[in-house]
């Protein structure tokens, strides 16, 4: 399921409140390097690969400060 919504007019969305707000998250069956190395390419910043237990993801903002996440169970 995936949720989008427009902010009021006026409005911005603020990067440190991403923390608290929903975003994408795309599951991925394979390596999340090379996933990760496109949006790098073209100048957007994109965190680390993090590993927890049995999942391992990186969270980029688009050009609109909109937290996404790639996602990849192990």
């Amino acid at each position: 399921m995936v949720s989008l919504w427009q902010l009021p007019a006026n409005q911005a969305r603020v990067l440190a409140d991403n923390d608290r707000n929903s975003y994408v998250v795309v599951v991925m069956n394979g390596e999340l390097e090379p996933a990760r190395r496109a949006p790098i390419d073209q100048g957007v910043d994109v965190g680390e690969v993090r590993r927890i237990e049995n999942n391992e993801f990186v969270w980029f903002h688009d050009l609109d400060n909109n937290r996404f996440e790639l996602s990849r169970p192990l």
